[in-house]
């Protein structure tokens, strides 16, 4: 790389060294949040675990709702997600179910705002229900991490209920978390190569304060 043309000073392998590392976060998150599922590998002396992720971890609170979320059925989920953990959770969606449940406060309140006239509609993101509340968040990797995501809520309590402590944590081994090797090519090798290495994941306790909602396309 460096003896390109597209090799600059001062910086271009640093540029692209930052960019490599932006782009392993957002994996990494993706890894979180979905990750390669179960894998477990006692080959060799030492075994190999890979994260399981947040939505293959989530058991208990699971609805699908089959393509259609009412404002009755989305009310009534609320007893099931808060009957354990924090009264305080965030749900992560894609926009299509933020739309359908953002739906529902404008179809009650419809109004010109008073800023000269020329706003108009809701924009509502915290719920509030007798059992708890919920702060929606768009969030883009659900847009484009696999089809099947972008009808999915994932609800998490990260605070936890103040007895279980925190309930998401991200994890890592001792002196092992995200890192960067440089200069790791072969000595043959006419060029440069960096490694990016994390070794990390998600740790999910009570698993029944979380929730998963399915299936929402309006």
């Amino acid at each position: 790389l460096m003896n390109t043309d597209t090799y600059t000073q001062p910086g271009d392998w640093e540029n692209r060294k930052r960019r490599m590392i932006q782009e392993f976060k957002i994996d990494q998150e993706a890894a979180y949040f979905w990750g390669p599922g179960e894998y477990l590998s006692t080959a060799g002396t030492h075994p190999r675990r890979a994260t399981r992720g947040i939505r293959n971890s989530i058991t208990t609170n699971v609805t699908d709702f089959n393509g259609t979320l009412s404002e009755g059925q989305y009310f009534a989920e609320y007893g099931d997600v808060f009957r354990h953990g924090n009264k305080t959770k965030f749900g992560f969606a894609a926009r299509t179910p933020v739309s359908v449940i953002g739906a529902f406060p404008r179809g009650k309140l419809e109004v010109i705002q008073g800023d000269n006239d020329t706003t108009y509609g809701l924009d509502v993101m915290k719920f509030r229900h007798a059992h708890g509340t919920l702060n929606l968040m768009t969030h883009n990797l659900f847009e484009t991490s696999t089809s099947s995501y972008f009808s999915q809520v994932v609800i998490l309590d990260v605070a936890g209920d103040g007895s279980n402590g925190t309930l998401v944590r991200r994890v890592y081994l001792q002196n092992r978390d995200t890192s960067i090797q440089e200069t790791v090519q072969e000595n043959d090798r006419d060029g440069r190569k960096d490694l990016i290495r994390g070794e990390c994941g998600i740790q999910l306790g009570l698993e029944k304060a979380h929730a998963l909602w399915d299936n929402i396309e309006g």
